[in-house]
């Protein structure tokens, strides 16, 4: 059944330590979680396999190259939309997201919010 989220956090950006790419610090949260995606499997990506599993928790924002940890927690309430940059290094953004879950995601609001700052 579909109906309205809002969710208030932080997105913080993850800084890829010298010699390391996204795609090795995404294996490193799998495995720190006991987690192992092959890919391919169901995703065609490590990052759309992160965004699917772990979605709450990280998002890979494709248009920046961008890893981001997500604080979450989310509410009922009515539509909100609002992302401000709260620190630039490294970068952390504050977000306010209200949407009816049947037409859109979680990801979808964030990525969107990404796009427009």
């Amino acid at each position: 059944m579909s109906y309205n989220e809002i969710h208030i956090g932080t997105a913080t950006e993850v800084v890829i330590p010298k010699g390391k790419n996204i795609n090795d610090v995404i294996k490193d949260i799998f495995q720190s979680r006991g987690i192992i995606i092959p890919v391919p499997s169901l995703y065609d990506t490590l990052e759309e396999a992160l965004n699917n599993e772990l979605n709450k928790e990280y998002f890979y924002h494709e248009s920046s190259d961008t890893l981001y940890k997500i604080d979450d927690q989310e509410f009922d309430a009515d539509y909100i939309d609002e992302i401000t940059e709260v620190e630039s290094k490294p970068k952390k953004l504050r977000y306010t997201f209200s949407f009816y879950n049947g037409g859109t995601s979680f990801h979808e609001m964030l990525d969107a919010g990404l796009d427009r700052i």
